[in-house]
Parts: structure tokens; sequence; C-alpha cells
């Protein structure tokens, strides 16, 4: 079963899985401005996604008789998504690798990023 079915779930992924290529093209065409306008494109992909979406539940942080609280429903606006266990192991490996991609290209561009905000 797919856990990762909303658009801008498989936009950012398809954004990631691109990330190859860009990296190889800036480095043919001895171009960097594409790993840049990449990393751009990318932020704005998860600007977006992280605005109208849930990634943990309401009450992820908080605790009951020693279990977290998981599969609460989230109110995003006019629809309700439905927060599963899966879902948010599943989105939270996805904010991983978004994570992992820009501190990479970055990295690559020789610059700097913070672990923390």
């Amino acid at each position: 079963m797919t856990v990762l079915t909303d658009p801008d779930e498989l936009g950012l992924i398809r954004k990631l899985s691109a990330y190859p290529s860009v990296l190889q093209a800036s480095a043919v065409g001895y171009e960097p401005h594409r790993i840049t306008y990449y990393l751009q494109q990318l932020a704005a992909l998860l600007h977006t996604f992280y605005n109208k979406h849930r990634i943990l539940p309401p009450a992820a942080d908080k605790e009951v008789f020693g279990q977290p609280l998981v599969g609460m429903e989230a109110v995003e606006g006019p629809q309700r998504e439905t927060l599963s266990p899966e879902r948010t192991a599943a989105r939270l490996a996805l904010m991983s690798a978004v994570q992992q991609v820009i501190k990479n290209g970055l990295a690559v561009l020789g610059i700097s990023s913070p672990d923390q905000m």
C-alpha cells in the first residue's frame, strides 16, 4: 500500500528524484547555478507542503501513560487528513530526504548549513 499519495507529497518526491541529474548536468556544464535554482525550487515545494499538511499528529509531542499519542486526525483548512502512524513515518522519511538533499546541495556549492534552526 502506498502511503504518500497526495499531489504535494508526489511533487516533492519527483523533485528529489531529479537531484542526481541536476548535479550531473551542473558538473558537466560547469554551471553551479543549476544547483542553486534546483535548491530554491525544492525549498519552495517544501514550504508549500509544510504549510498545507501536518507531518506529526497535533499532540505527537505529548504522552499518555508513557505512550505517545498517534493516529489522531488533523484539521487542515476545509479538508481533514487522517494521520496514521504509517503516514507520519512516511512523511518523516520524506522530510529527512529533503533535508539530506538540501544539505548535500549546499555542501557542493561550498555553503555551510545549520543543523538546527
